[in-house]
């Protein structure tokens, strides 16, 4: 998945610094645990008594592109 993340900075800057701001893209592969209309919830580990660990929690409007791939065994 590939997705628009917001940035911060607790940094003193001028207004012109502040202007040229802009948020980043991020790359998360994991399961994809649940979605609905605002979010997708992806875990990049799964354990044999059910655990489910490394949640990300992104909003669908930040989503830029989502990719399913097919696990073989």
């Amino acid at each position: 998945m590939v997705w628009k993340d917001h940035t911060g900075d607790s940094s003193w800057k001028t207004i012109e610094e502040i202007v040229k701001e802009k948020h980043i893209l991020a790359y998360s592969i994991g399961y994809l645990v649940h979605q609905d209309k605002e979010s997708v919830k992806l875990c990049n580990t799964y354990t044999s008594d059910n655990g489910w660990g490394g949640l990300d929690l992104i909003l669908k409007s930040c989503i830029v592109e989502m990719y399913e791939l097919e696990i073989i065994d």
